[in-house]
């Protein structure tokens, strides 16, 4: 079964899996930026941009490359008001291909066999003074095991949800720094999207004008323009940034994401 190593953090896995699987690479990268964007609160949300995502036993499962691999994840979702919720798809994303797949039943079983009993209880340490600041990948693993255990509970106390916080302000303040994921492009942005709502590019026309547009834009030929920006951000429900390219957003554009940390 191949896979990508399910002990470490998520931003680790995005960059091996792009490093293991270069025909995905574009596909990862475009998956990342979009859920780094989104605040979903339910499963239905999320079926609302990934079509064909599932839900089983508490993982949510990603369809990659048509079916090709399985992006497996946890998500935390917002269970509160917009300004100080914070969803997110956390923790051992791991890239199956077909073999995997079909011996996806022993998925469950294997990523729990990943769990460290250091920090068996991180409530209990909010409690008592807060983790600190990781400083290398040992302690980014006993972090992210921690915080895996405390994002699957069903309904966790408000101590454990203040733990869930804190340790994901550090896992990800270390993991932007050390493992951030490449950024995807507007054209692999928009790819994917219409392969994952399972649509054509004639379903974009009524964005872009017409179908030679869609087609200059889809083959890299031609930029998108503000207006098709605004339509495209209305058709997928996604923020306006994630279809303008990294590169020509100045500082004093790129804005934090409305209840995203200060640390991101």
């Amino acid at each position: 079964m191949r896979e990508v190593d399910s002990s470490g953090p998520s931003r680790k896995h995005m960059r091996q899996a792009i490093e293991t699987y270069p025909d995905a690479a574009n596909e990862i990268k475009a998956w990342t930026a979009i859920v780094e964007v989104v605040r979903w609160h339910n499963f239905d949300e999320v079926r609302r941009t990934f079509k064909d995502a599932d839900s089983v036993e508490g993982y949510v499962i990603f369809n990659i490359r048509h079916n090709r691999y399985r992006l497996v994840t946890i998500i935390h979702y917002a269970k509160t008001t917009p300004e100080n919720a914070n969803p997110r798809t956390c923790l051992h994303p791991i890239l199956l291909d077909a073999q995997g797949i079909r011996q996806s039943e022993q998925l469950g079983q294997e990523i729990r066999k990943t769990t460290s009993t250091v920090l068996a209880n991180p409530a209990e340490m909010i409690a008592h003074g807060a983790p600190h600041v990781i400083h290398n990948d040992a302690e980014l693993e006993m972090y992210t095991d921690a915080l895996f255990r405390l994002t699957a509970l069903e309904s966790p106390s408000s101590s454990e949800v203040e733990a869930i916080e804190l340790l994901t302000l550090l896992v990800e303040r270390y993991e932007q720094e050390h493992y951030s994921v490449p950024e995807a492009d507007p054209v692999s942005v928009v790819r994917f999207l219409v392969e994952q709502q399972n649509l054509k590019q004639r379903d974009l026309i009524p964005r872009f004008g017409s179908e030679s547009a869609v087609s200059m834009f889809m083959t890299g030929q031609r930029n998108l323009t503000l207006e098709q920006i605004r339509k495209l951000s209305a058709r997928f429900k996604l923020p306006a940034d994630i279809f303008i390219p990294k590169a020509s957003v100045t500082p004093s554009q790129k804005r934090p994401a409305k209840g995203r940390s200060r640390s991101r």
